[in-house]
C-alpha cells in the first residue's frame, strides 16, 4: 500500500449510523411495517449520501497522487539538477529541464561546457593514446570509430542517446571553460589511463 494512502478516508460501509438507527426501528414493534420501512429507507438513503461524498473525497485524494507520482521526475529534476551524461565525455547536463529531459523540445546540453574526451577512457584509435580532444572541436565530418565501426560524428548525433542532446549551443568562450577541464585533468587524469590501460599524456587539443 502506498504510504500515503494509509491518511486516506476509509470506505467501510460498517462505520455509517444506518445500521444501528435501523436496527432500532426494526426492534420496535408497536411501528407499523410501513413506517418502519420508510424510516429504514430514509436512513438508508441518507447513509449511502454520506458514502458517496466520501467517496468522491477518496477518488479526489487518489487523483491528487496520481498527479504527486507523475510529478516526482520534474521535481527531483528542480531539486538536484539533471543527471544525464554526454555520451561522449561524461560531463552532467546542466540544462534545466521543464517537462520531458531528452525530448526533441528539452534536450540535454553542457552550456557550462564540456569535459575532454579522456575522462570518460576515449581513446585514439590504434593506439593507446587517451584522447584530450573534446565535444566542442566537432564537427558532422570528424571521424569515430565506435565498436570498430568507423562513422562521423553527424552519424553519431542521428543515434540513441546522442539524439536527446544539443550540441549546437557549446559556449564561445572556450578557452576558459576547457582551462578548468586542463587543471582537472592534471590532478585526475593518470588515475583514469590506469584504470583503462591508456597512455598519459597532456597534449590538449585536437588528436593528431
Amino acid at each position: 500500500i502506498h504510504p500515503d494512502l494509509k491518511s486516506l478516508p476509509s470506505l467501510n460501509v460498517s462505520e455509517f449510523e444506518w445500521q444501528k438507527e435501523a436496527m432500532i426501528v426494526i426492534q420496535n414493534e408497536e411501528d407499523t411495517k410501513t413506517s418502519r420501512l420508510s424510516l429504514l429507507l430514509r436512513c438508508l438513503d441518507q447513509s449511502l449520501r454520506k458514502f458517496a461524498s466520501g467517496l468522491d473525497q477518496w477518488i479526489s485524494d487518489i487523483s491528487k497522487l496520481a498527479i504527486v507520482e507523475k510529478e516526482k521526475p520534474r521535481y527531483k529534476i528542480a531539486a538536484v539538477g539533471c543527471l544525464a551524461k554526454c555520451p561522449n565525455c561524461h560531463r552532467i547536463c546542466d540544462i534545466e529541464h521543464n517537462d520531458k529531459p531528452g525530448s526533441p523540445d528539452d534536450l540535454h546540453a553542457c552550456r557550462r561546457g564540456h569535459q575532454h574526451f579522456g575522462f570518460a577512457g576515449i581513446y585514439i584509435y590504434g593506439t593507446t593514446k587517451v584522447s584530450l580532444d573534446h565535444c566542442a572541436n566537432q564537427t558532422d565530418q570528424s571521424g569515430w570509430v565506435v565498436r570498430d565501426k568507423h562513422t562521423t560524428w553527424g552519424e553519431r548525433k542521428k543515434e540513441h542517446p546522442m539524439i536527446e542532446w544539443d550540441y549546437n549551443g557549446i559556449p564561445e568562450d572556450l578557452a576558459i571553460k576547457q582551462g578548468k577541464f586542463k587543471q582537472a585533468w592534471r590532478f585526475v587524469g593518470k588515475a583514469i589511463c590506469d584504470k583503462h590501460k591508456l597512455e598519459y599524456h597532456e597534449d590538449f587539443g585536437t588528436d593528431q
